[in-house]
């Protein structure tokens, strides 16, 4: 497992990237390794932003699953805090999904494959009633 960032490489790295949007840019406190990122890069098909939902998705369990703990007047609630901040950070990453704008469909540019008549049913033109009973 490894770990890599570099800042003159962010417009070239997908991990590094990931790293960025995420936040997971200093070895000795980070979360995900260079492997699980690319392994989620590339079940998304190297969509940065559908990448970090991937990896926040799956840390999320990881934090649940810390213990707090109290020693006589000291206590730590870690899990807590790192479970909201994460699923705070999730919300706000798919928000941003959901804001993409589909894209418009462009006329098209060659003649229609289907048209009326083009069977040959009707030699006389289209019936004056729809019905065909007059």
């Amino acid at each position: 497992m490894s770990f890599s960032y570099n800042v003159d490489q962010l417009a070239s790295s997908k991990i590094y990237q990931v790293r960025y949007k995420l936040g997971d840019t200093v070895e000795q406190s980070a979360f995900f390794q260079d492997e699980e990122i690319q392994f989620s890069l590339d079940e998304n098909v190297d969509d940065v932003l559908r990448t970090c939902i991937a990896c926040v998705t799956n840390l999320l369990p990881r934090l649940a699953v810390k213990n707090d703990f109290k020693v006589g007047p000291y206590s730590e609630s870690m899990s807590s805090k790192s479970y909201d901040f994460w699923s705070k950070l999730l919300t706000e990453l798919k928000a941003q999904v959901s804001s993409y704008q589909a894209p418009t469909m462009l006329p098209p540019t060659t003649p229609p494959l289907f048209y009326y008549n083009m069977m040959g049913v009707d030699e006389d033109g289209p019936p004056t009633d729809p019905l065909g009973c007059d």
